[in-house]
């Protein structure tokens, strides 16, 4: 992550030279897509530097490879009286004959910021990544690609990595019931102006441009989009068509938005069972009791009745209540088990709704699959523990009394020796003592 070369920040925030009459500085970056120039003779090459690690991560989140086409300028000057208002940073296209010229600009002061230079960076990267299919002619103006707010500010926080303060927002706008319009959301066009509204803008960008890459083919759908853009010019067309076969409509995207948006502004605390207490747990269920018979003398007693039994009373009234009480219970465990677990008891379940259909044979052979399933279950579950209470006792701390014991019997035996020990001191004074 880009976090790992905040260090080369640093040299971002040196003073920066403010008249406009200064000479520049140039600088060219490794893969020599970036031009870097600023008065400060120290700042193109820390700049360039700091581009490649952000254009590294963002190649790594689009699964992309490095083949850019036009190059693109870093331009850091000092604000005049003429541009005193103008934004900063800015990203402008050029067209030079058949190719495109990107050039990002920042006026100073204020000096440069992490977040705005990864932003500025990031929108750029994409742009150009838009605009390398379309071909360019000298005869006619080149109408460059819109590139979304909600796309770089998302692309930039995920680079970036996560951002607690930002979490907390959006599961506060979730809980308040303030979920954000997806629809409204990509359509947006201006950027975010105040710190308020720009923190919440990059919260649901964030989660929306997290929720697109965990789809299947996440990372190629969202390089797909970047060219549609510059196919289609409208972020609309583009959209659709890329995942109009993950949303069928602006309903189906609205359902999607609303689930992943709580998932990933939900607190979860993991309050699965232990394999053991998921076994025991599925052996409460697996099992039924028969009441005492009152017409059979002979059967006065409670009977535990295996599963694969019940198929022996199909006819039986009960049986429905007891089958669907059975699968209740199951898809409770389910939620609940021990991974390990979790493929015997969906096995039972498959061989639960068979005898509700009244398919005995297919009951039959479920149950003998789910009963493999459950001794292989089982046998993985015993090795596991098994190998951890082995690694425990090997490398979990020993206790220190046998230790303490072994040093105070060493120096009691040094004390011992030391008595015993003859000394040519000892053996002088012996002389006196005859």
């Amino acid at each position: 992550m880009v976090r790992a070369v905040i260090v080369g920040i640093a040299l971002l925030i040196l003073p920066l030279a403010r008249a406009q009459t200064e000479r520049l500085n140039r600088g060219v970056s490794t893969s020599r897509q970036f031009i870097c120039y600023a008065a400060n003779p120290l700042l193109p090459a820390s700049l360039g530097y700091f581009a490649e690690q952000v254009k590294r991560e963002w190649l790594y989140t689009l699964d992309a490879p490095d083949e850019w086409r036009d190059p693109v300028v870093l331009l850091v000057t000092a604000r005049s009286d003429a541009n005193q208002a103008a934004a900063s940073p800015a990203l402008r296209v050029f067209q030079t004959d058949l190719h495109l010229k990107y050039q990002v600009t920042w006026l100073t002061p204020p000096g440069l910021e992490q977040p705005t230079v990864v932003l500025a960076i990031v929108e750029s990267l994409c742009a150009e990544l838009a605009n390398r299919n379309e071909d360019a002619s000298v005869a006619k103006p080149y109408r460059p690609a819109p590139v979304p707010h909600w796309l770089t500010y998302g692309l930039a926080r995920v680079i970036q990595g996560r951002d607690e303060r930002l979490v907390q927002l959006a599961r506060r706008s979730r809980v308040e019931g303030q979920l954000p319009n997806v629809t409204l959301l990509l359509a947006s066009q201006l950027a975010p102006t105040t710190p308020v509204e720009r923190d919440l803008f990059e919260a649901n960008a964030w989660v929306l441009v997290q929720s697109l890459l965990a789809l299947p083919d996440g990372a190629p759908k969202l390089r797909q989009f970047l060219t549609g853009l510059g196919k289609h010019k409208q972020v609309a067309a583009a959209f659709w068509e890329t995942y109009r076969g993950d949303f069928t409509d602006e309903a189906g995207l609205a359902r999607w938005w609303a689930v992943q948006f709580a998932a990933r502004t939900t607190t979860v605390v993991a309050e699965n069972f232990t394999g053991e207490e998921t076994s025991r747990r599925l052996t409460a269920i697996l099992s039924t009791t028969l009441a005492p018979s009152t017409t059979n003398a002979s059967a006065r007693a409670e009977i535990e009745l295996p599963l694969a039994d019940l198929a022996r009373y199909s006819e039986a009234p009960w049986l429905h209540d007891v089958v669907q009480e059975k699968l209740a219970r199951l898809a409770n465990l389910l939620s609940q088990a021990c991974p390990s677990y979790r493929p015997a008891v969906e096995a039972y379940s498959e061989a639960l709704q068979w005898l509700l259909q009244e398919n005995r044979v297919r009951f039959r052979r479920g149950i003998a699959r789910a009963d493999k399933v459950r001794a292989q279950c089982d046998k993985q579950d015993r090795d596991l523990r098994a190998y951890l209470d082995a690694a425990e006792l090997k490398y979990a701390p020993a206790d220190g009394a046998p230790d303490f014991s072994g040093a105070f019997r060493t120096l009691s035996d040094m004390e011992t020796l030391e008595r015993t020990r003859r000394s040519p001191i000892s053996e002088y004074l012996d002389q006196f003592d005859k």
